[in-house]
């Protein structure tokens, strides 16, 4: 009985540092005008926050659970918080089911997401599951190959999200989620949805088509949800849920540009910018140049000649020689990808050109 008893107390106690390890919405600041969280399986009657029944991660991308976190999709907070287009927002994260718990965010590796959708009326009674979200905000992976979520939840700082700028009024859910990679290749990746209910005033804009639904918007073998820090400390890092469709980030590229790529296409253009300035400056010298011909009058005696043919054919050059740069250029700002693995020489594309003229000109003098 004694061994069973102290097996028991064991696997009690085993279960402990897992339950610490997770965490919740603590506080969402508004403005500057912070709304204390509800802790787990409580309610307060004066949070915008929807209140979870567990601190465990939702592995199950295909569960109600993705909408707004465990037990939320339909269990809305007592009021939606004021707020307009522009307004700042902060969430801060705690670790354990205690919005006072003093614990900071555990978790190190995974991006970090925020969506809006309209509740269509009030949110305190909106199916969640029914919403068609709107990516607002994503970070992933870093430049310096860090994450976020170590960087300010896990350093025991809020995440800071500005609403765009043209969101339409009325009740709205900001789903904010964590999504953590560390069990990737054992258990999964784990996500920790949140949705915070706000009313929206001074609104002139209105959400986009395009918006994602929750389940749904995720499936299991995403790249986003397989990746696996451990194994790769430098990306690129494909954060999953679609563009961010609203906001300052909306339309900008999710993976980080590969620096080598990068590289490539800046030495390239450089090259490029090289020959032609060289080859323009070759074609001036040979412009300033006259050639000088010898020819036979009636009378038998020898005159000289000097004739100019080619500053016709520099001002030419020069012109597609800035053309060719521009698309140089014009090829780096539309992006990496459109660079050819061989560049090609920039004279290329007009020396021909001038040849061509030369010995047109050459062979017209010859006639007369």
């Amino acid at each position: 009985m004694k061994s069973f008893a102290a097996s028991l107390s064991f696997f009690a106690l085993s279960l402990i540092p897992s339950a610490l390890a997770h965490g919740h919405l603590a506080s969402v600041a508004i403005d500057g005008k912070t709304f204390a969280g509800p802790d787990v399986n409580k309610q307060l009657p004066d949070t915008p926050i929807r209140g979870i029944n567990s601190v465990s991660p939702i592995r199950d991308v295909t569960s109600d659970d993705m909408a707004c976190g465990r037990g939320a999709a339909t269990a809305g907070a007592p009021q939606a918080a004021d707020a307009k287009p522009g307004s700042v927002m902060e969430f801060n994260w705690v670790g354990g089911g205690k919005a006072d718990s003093g614990r900071t965010w555990s978790h190190k590796f995974g991006p970090l997401i925020t969506y809006i959708a309209s509740c269509s009326g009030s949110c305190s009674s909106f199916d969640a599951t029914q919403a068609k979200w709107v990516k607002i905000q994503e970070t992933g992976l870093l430049a310096d190959n860090s994450w976020a979520q170590l960087d300010e939840l896990h350093a025991g700082k809020p995440l800071t999200v500005k609403l765009p700028d043209n969101l339409p009024d009325g009740e709205h859910l900001v789903r904010q989620e964590i999504i953590a990679l560390h069990n990737v290749g054992k258990t999964g990746a784990e996500s920790y949805p949140s949705c915070t209910q706000i009313n929206i005033s001074g609104g002139q804009g209105q959400l986009p088509d395009g918006g994602v639904s929750f389940p749904g918007a995720y499936k299991a073998d995403d790249p986003g949800l397989t990746f696996n820090p451990f194994k790769n400390k430098t990306g690129p890092y494909e954060i999953p849920g679609g563009p961010v469709l609203l906001g300052p980030d909306a339309g900008a590229d999710p993976t980080p540009a590969d620096p080598t790529v990068t590289d490539t296409v800046t030495s390239s253009v450089a090259d490029a910018t090289g020959t032609i300035t060289s080859d323009i400056a070759d074609a001036t010298d040979s412009a300033s140049t006259p050639t000088e011909t010898k020819t036979k009058s009636k009378k038998g005696k020898k005159t000289k000649t000097s004739t100019v043919i080619e500053t016709a054919t520099v001002t030419v050059s020069a012109d597609d020689a800035s053309s060719t740069a521009d698309e140089a250029t014009t090829s780096v700002v539309d992006g990496a990808a459109d660079v050819p693995t061989e560049t090609p020489s920039a004279g290329d594309d007009y020396r021909p050109k001038r040849r061509s003229r030369i010995m047109g000109r050459r062979h017209y003098s010859a006639m007369h």
